[in-house]
């Protein structure tokens, strides 16, 4: 009896996300992402001055509204 609960407590875990969840969590990906890119835009219209207040250039800026996973990826230090 107890192996079959540990064999049944296997399967459940490896069969994974049930397909609503994994949509829903695509959705929130796509909002953030899109939140972010809408942030950036505001951020690309302000005033140079205001983005060197906050400690940004426009440089800056553009690459994360191109790319906004450029920030949480790996990079190699130096």
């Amino acid at each position: 009896m107890t192996n079959h609960i540990h064999i049944m407590a296997g399967t459940a875990e490896s069969r994974g996300v049930n397909l609503w969840s994994r949509i829903a969590a695509g959705f929130r990906h796509y909002r953030e992402r899109r939140e972010h890119r809408r942030a950036m835009a505001f951020l690309l219209s302000a005033e140079p001055r205001l983005l060197k207040d906050i400690g940004l250039d426009r440089a800056t800026v553009t690459g994360h509204y191109m790319d906004p996973g450029a920030a949480f990826r790996c990079r190699p230090r130096d």
